[in-house]
This record gives C-alpha cells, structure tokens and sequence, in this order.
C-alpha cells in the first residue's frame, strides 16, 4: 500500500532529507588528518602553511611522529587557493623525517604499531 501525497509536500519531505544528509555531512567531514591521529595518537610535532604570509598556493599540514621518523603530509579538502579554515584534509602522503624518502603506507603502519590505539 502507497501512500498518496501532493507535489508540493513530496518537495517538503525531500527538502528535509536534502537538509538534514547537508548538515550531516558538514558536521562528519571527510578528513584523514583527524582519522590518522584517532589511530596513532598526537604526533610530536604539527607544521602548517595555512597562515604562512604569502600563503603558498597548495596549503600543507604535517604530522611529524619523530621517534618513528614519520611525517604524514595533508592538503585541505577545498579548492585550490580557498582560505583558511579548512573542514578537513586529504592526505597526500607520508616521508621519512630524517631523510624525506618516500614511504610505503605499509611502512608507516609497521613503524608507528606502537603507538597504534585499540
């Protein structure tokens, strides 16, 4: 059985739907950054670009974990050339502190396992 509704509250409903997914996913934004540190704790050291004067065009954000010599690199999730505040960050990829190498995720997995939280 179907329920009968007019156009116009069928649009209301839908617009509530809309809304509230909207506000959902302003409040739940998609950041790695924040997922990163529920998984391995405070890093010992945070770099940012955001509010360097020039800001550079690509923003950067660095968690710096110095006893495992990882640094995860992230850019913000907006447009390029967006100001500061940023909703989250996408991460870009992870280097070696001390000797800014490439590493693998697997890599940054097995050096920072102790600090991993359950």
């Amino acid at each position: 059985m179907y329920a009968v509704c007019s156009k116009k509250s069928l649009s209301t409903f839908i617009g509530v739907v809309l809304l509230g997914l909207s506000s959902f996913a302003m409040a739940q934004p998609n950041d790695d950054l924040s997922l990163f540190i529920s998984k391995f704790g405070q890093p010992d050291q945070i770099t940012s670009s955001e509010h360097e004067t020039p800001r550079p065009p690509i923003v950067t954000k660095q968690l710096i974990y110095k006893k495992e010599n990882v640094r995860a690199i992230y850019v913000p999730d907006a447009p390029v050339g967006s100001p500061p505040p940023y909703k989250g960050w996408k991460l870009l990829g992870f280097q070696d502190h001390r000797t800014n190498q490439v590493l693998k995720a697997e890599e940054v997995v097995r050096r920072l396992q102790k600090r991993t939280k359950q």
